[in-house]
């Protein structure tokens, strides 16, 4: 498989990464440099005047005759005016209370935060082939911590299809990376090769060579060599055994257990978006604001309803008997009386 484009390119190097680990970034392509900021109502205009003529008529509007005039004193007065359509504006009216409008409105919201969350996840906050330094570094401080799982002596390094990097090591690899990080860097870009295996090992070797003239003594180890010391997203690496050799070489000489990346800059991108976690919560706001004023409306016509039924019970028990009809009562009353006094 490989890699196509050409190599070599600037770097920055030095600082603190985003945890307890340092690092370095740098970027491919081109020899171009790279910081490490953050870039991280109604329609129509009403009747439409009378066509061209030969000028108005005194009846103009009676419709078709015979026509009369109001001349005086005998003459019939003339019929009511029968007026032309000329059309009119089409007005769409829309009846919405108030509770109605912020209940579409927040709907809306909703629907608008949720759209731009899911393009944010897709997007990743990044444009392009461009990712910025933070993310990249941010990423890379995160799967150290996965990587390693509270292991002090790795060295990890994560490239994009971009070629940027990142370099993270722990805290027993200070003393030694802190010195020879941008000998490393300089190493791998000066090894180039479309296979990675080939241009990492060549990069741990160069390295590993200027430590051994420097008279570098070995830190002591958390855990023995670990084999499994690469990941390819991109298919890179095409002889691997080059990676596994090359980091077997270099913690056996320094103690330092390394580990490469190849990932694709969306990976990166969508892993460190944080920023969607506040578009979550926001979304999850408009929803409990939404519920809220559903029950609101809910309590609001429940309460009305009960007040109804209150003031018509009211209503009934504060009006007289006489007023529903005496007569039933009185014949109902006569036909008992006649009961008893039959009896008796």
């Amino acid at each position: 498989m490989g890699r196509s484009g050409g190599g070599g390119g600037g770097f920055s190097s030095g600082g603190h990464g985003g945890g307890s680990h340092h690092g370095a970034s740098f970027s491919g392509g081109g020899g171009s440099f790279r910081s490490s900021g953050s870039r991280g109502g109604g329609f129509g205009g009403g009747p439409r005047p009378h066509g061209p003529g030969p000028g108005p008529r005194p009846y103009d509007d009676y419709g078709p005759g015979p026509h009369y005039y109001h001349g005086g004193p005998g003459m019939p007065p003339p019929p009511p005016p029968r007026r032309r359509y000329y059309g009119g504006r089409t007005t769409y009216v829309y009846s919405n209370g108030s509770s109605g409008g912020a209940f579409v409105t927040i709907i809306m919201l909703m629907l608008v935060l949720i759209v731009f969350s899911f393009y944010m996840q897709f997007k990743g906050g990044y444009t392009g082939d461009t990712l910025s330094d933070n993310r990249i570094s941010e990423y890379a401080e995160d799967q150290y911590n996965t990587i390693f799982s509270g292991r002090e002596d790795g060295l990890l390094l994560v490239v994009d299809e971009n070629d940027n990097g990142q370099f993270k090591y722990g805290v027993k690899a200070n003393a030694l990376m802190d010195t020879y990080i941008n000998s490393m860097i300089s190493a791998y870009q000066n090894n180039y090769n479309d296979d990675l295996g080939i241009q990492l090992k060549g990069m741990l070797e160069d390295t590993l060579e200027i430590m051994k003239q420097d008279g570098i003594s070995k830190i002591k180890s958390d855990k023995a060599f670990d084999s499994h010391c690469y990941r390819d997203d991109l298919n890179w690496i095409d002889t691997k055994n080059n990676v596994v050799t090359g980091a077997q070489e270099f913690y056996d000489a320094t103690g330092i257990q390394f580990y490469v990346m190849f990932v694709k800059t969306r990976t990166i991108a969508k892993a460190t978006n944080h920023s969607a976690g506040v578009f979550k919560v926001l979304i999850i706001a408009a929803a409990v604001v939404i519920v809220v004023c559903i029950l609101f409306s809910w309590w609001k016509k429940r309460t009305a309803q009960k007040n109804k039924e209150q003031e018509d019970l009211e209503r009934t028990l504060k009006t007289p008997l006489e007023t529903f009809g005496s007569t039933p009562m009185d014949d109902l009353k006569a036909k008992y009386d006649n009961q008893d006094n039959n009896q008796s």
